[in-house]
């Protein structure tokens, strides 16, 4: 073997290592991420043994080498059929079973490919680096396993493709689809057919796949991280790579020469499609941060905005509410009994407006990081009897039942943020008043096994499980808007971030319209 040859050999494999390592160190956790390392190093592994069955001049071990060859083919083929299932996400789903009956094959078919002459009968050395395969009798099983493996890894991505809307996710596909059919394409050529016809020597070319498809594919699923490749370090890469397999076809023979020049070819061609789409990333990266930057300074605009706009509000609310509660007891004179009723629903729409107000200042503040917390040990008992005490009159008034049904084992003391919680259930309350004409609202308290749990249930308009997103987002569900037309939904948003903050999970059970609604909060022990 040429020593310009075993450096390609060298480089290819350092190539597919480094890909293999950037795309697992992009994030360990993930299981794409180390599938495709599975593969690689499986691709690196047949590498290796291409490189030892051409240098090694042992009999025996070249038996073994090339046996090996084969066999680890077969991991290679089984990881691209498990990474196909999952890039760029899970969206097919296979049986756990065919996983394992697929698993146990490859498993049976690696034994006998390695341990037995069935697919590799012997190999003959015809010169130092030349060598002639005996195919033993499960060699057209072998092609046709390869067909199958390769087709379906192919198929089960090119099927996500015509799913596929968000563009990123499109683009990652192309790229992975056209980088693995070449590849196999490639691999399939010089390692399976032409040797099948004789021409043995074609093995040689074998790395030059697995750069095609460890390239291909490393940049699809790390295309933000190719964003800080600069176009110089691509060209550098690119021309030291077409200088190598240049003089590959410089130094080849005969119809060897034919090949090489048409690799060669195909480098440069692909050579030229990456460097021209890292400078279109570069140029994408610069817009998408300028982006960003415009997006969070107007973010922080906004909450600024409405931060600074609920304390300019607070104060003249609070004056209304002031002025109307002295109209209403008669301080300034008695007021006729039919001026009364327009007075209190003024008063009720400017409580409504302070607790508007008061939970925007909260959003400000949780959205930008600005909340004070006063954590320590709490009765959760004692807040409910507290809210309980603040909502019974305007349970009262609309003829409501409110009452709160102590636990009859003993709830532990918590470590929370007294003020915080207390909104929150009373906001829970609140809610289940408003969107209540009959009935009433109960509350309950319960122990979990390292939680309590509080319950609102109420005998409303009850909601639909589409209501959950529009909480999210500050709005109401659909029944709630047909009862009450004034809310946005910022109360129940507010009372999910406290929670959330006390590592806590809310959420909330109905029947549907017109059966009511339960909401939970769970609390964690500490």
């Amino acid at each position: 073997m040429s020593e310009l040859t075993l450096a390609f050999y060298i480089i290819s494999i350092a190539a597919n290592l480094l890909l293999g390592f950037f795309v697992l160190l992009r994030n360990t956790k993930e299981k794409i991420n180390s599938t495709f390392f599975t593969l690689i190093l499986s691709v690196i592994g047949w590498q290796v043994s291409l490189l030892l069955f051409y240098i090694t001049e042992s009999p025996t071990t070249i038996l073994w080498i090339g046996r090996f060859n084969f066999a680890i083919v077969l991991i290679m083929l089984f990881y691209l059929l498990k990474f196909s299932l999952i890039f760029p996400s899970e969206s097919l789903k296979i049986s756990k079973k065919f996983l394992w009956a697929v698993s146990l094959w490859i498993m049976v078919f690696f034994a006998l490919t390695l341990f037995t002459p069935l697919v590799d009968k012997t190999e003959i050395i015809i010169g130092p680096v030349e060598r002639e395969t005996i195919y033993g009798i499960l060699y057209p099983l072998y092609i046709l396993h390869y067909i199958v493996f390769a087709g379906g890894g192919i198929y089960l991505i090119s099927k996500k493709l015509k799913a596929i809307k968000d563009k990123l996710e499109k683009y990652q596909l192309i790229y992975f689809v056209g980088g693995v059919s070449s590849a196999l394409f490639l691999g399939f050529l010089s390692n399976i057919l032409l040797p099948l016809l004789g021409i043995q020597q074609t093995a040689y070319f074998g790395p030059l796949a697995t750069i095609l498809f460890s390239g291909v594919t490393a940049y699809a699923i790390s295309k933000y991280y190719l964003f800080d490749i600069k176009v110089l370090a691509t060209e550098f890469f690119v021309g030291i790579m077409g200088i190598i397999l240049l003089a590959e076809v410089v130094l080849s023979s005969s119809y060897l020469k034919v090949i090489s020049l048409f690799a060669f070819l195909l480098f440069l061609l692909f050579g030229y499609f990456l460097i021209k789409s890292v400078i279109n990333e570069i140029g994408y990266r610069k817009k998408l941060e300028s982006a960003y930057e415009e997006l969070k300074r107007l973010d922080e605009s906004k909450s600024e905005f409405i931060s600074i706009a609920s304390h300019q509000l607070r104060t003249p609310l609070s004056a209304i509410k002031g002025y109307i509660s002295l109209l209403l007891e008669n301080t300034y004179g008695p007021i006729e009994e039919k001026t009364k009723a327009p007075l209190k629903n003024v008063y009720q729409a400017n409580e409504r407006l302070i607790a508007m107000v008061n939970h925007l200042l909260n959003i400000s503040r949780i959205e930008g990081n600005r909340i004070k917390l006063d954590f320590k040990k709490t009765s959760v008992e004692k807040i409910i009897v507290s809210v309980v005490g603040t909502m019974k009159i305007k349970a009262k008034e609309k003829n409501l039942y409110l009452r709160f049904e102590k636990p009859k084992e003993t709830i532990p003391e918590i470590t929370i943020d007294e003020e915080k919680i207390s909104q929150a259930i009373l906001n829970l309350v609140d809610n289940a008043i408003h969107y209540t004409k009959n009935g009433g609202v109960v509350i309950g308290l319960e122990k979990g096994s390292n939680s309590i749990i509080i319950k609102v249930k109420d005998t409303g308009v009850g909601l639909e499980e589409e209501d959950l997103n529009q909480i999210k987002s500050f709005s109401r569900g659909k029944q709630g808007s047909l009862l009450w037309t004034e809310g946005i939904g910022l109360g129940l948003y507010v009372t999910k971030k406290f929670v959330e903050i006390h590592q806590g999970k809310i959420w909330f059970e109905s029947g549907g319209p017109n059966k009511g609604s339960t909401f939970f909060i769970k609390l964690p022990i500490k």
